[in-house]
């Protein structure tokens, strides 16, 4: 796990270092998260709103094509239908997009996101903490419009691939029927970045 991150990083500063036609933005939105399980009819979670607060460092390869990487601040987890309970998750999310201008002023990105675990909080019995692994990864998708040059509005999803918890499910005689992978994560965000230099 430590190489990978150290391969992202020196990714993130080649990019920003060595390419000729780069972008430096700060990135600022909101969050509305919620976990998943294995099997859609025993999901009991409502979204969950966070806050999203970064950097982002983008190497426009021509006029269409584009790498960037990121390093962002995100709140995530899930509310408990009918309840007051809650899972928050602070994480550092890593995403790594290749984009494509459709046109001057909209783009469509695409590619895998890493996300390390700051801290887990929750108002429920127990040591939630120590269920969720400290690294998450999946796919991210994201469209992005460019009023002006250095605005851009984005709208991102974050489609986790791995499952942090399991439910058992037990008869009336506690004997063990079924084990279900459970919390996965899915996030959608909305966002504002400015860009520096455009």
């Amino acid at each position: 796990m430590h190489k990978l991150i150290i391969i992202i990083s020196l990714f993130s500063v080649s990019t920003f270092v060595n390419g000729q036609n780069h972008e430096f933005g700060l990135r600022g939105g909101l969050n509305f998260s919620t976990l998943k399980n294995q099997k859609s009819e025993l999901d009991s979670y409502e979204p969950k709103i966070g806050l999203l607060i970064g950097g982002i460092f983008k190497h426009n390869l021509n006029d269409k094509f584009g790498i960037s990487s990121e390093v962002l601040y995100s709140m995530e987890g899930a509310n408990f239908e009918n309840s007051n309970k809650y899972i928050r998750i602070h994480r550092l999310s890593i995403p790594i997009l290749a984009s494509y201008n459709l046109t001057k002023k909209l783009k469509v990105g695409i590619g895998p996101e890493l996300k390390l675990q700051l801290g887990v909080k929750s108002n429920l019995h127990g040591d939630i903490a120590s269920l969720y692994d400290p690294l998450d990864y999946g796919g991210t998708l994201e469209i992005e419009f460019k009023p002006i040059n250095s605005i851009g509005i984005s709208l991102r999803n974050y489609f986790g691939l791995k499952y942090q918890n399991r439910i058992l499910v037990s008869d009336a005689e506690a004997n063990e029927i079924e084990n279900i992978k459970s919390d996965k994560s899915n996030v959608l965000n909305m966002s504002v970045t400015y860009y520096f230099g455009t």
